[in-house]
């Protein structure tokens, strides 16, 4: 088995975000708290985006925009 980047497991969980079709509906809202998490067993980090919240998209009214954090990164000392 292939050992993943760091990089390329972030690009792989950025492809399959999701927006909801309407912007702003709150049966989505809900269940959106954390996004992306990504833990490294061997140097003991976590890297965490969290979801902020939504904006109407631009260029499609019919869908939304979802804003998140910068990744947040944490290391447990040995």
């Amino acid at each position: 088995m292939k050992r993943q980047d760091p990089d390329d497991i972030a690009a792989i969980n950025a492809e399959v975000a999701a927006p909801p079709v309407v912007p702003g509906n709150p049966a989505f809202a809900p269940s959106r708290t954390l996004w992306y998490a990504q833990y490294d067993l061997d140097n003991l980090t976590l890297a965490v985006k969290f979801y902020l919240g939504e904006r109407p998209d631009p260029a499609d009214a019919k869908k939304a925009v979802l804003e998140y954090s910068p990744i947040k990164a944490f290391q447990l000392k040995k």
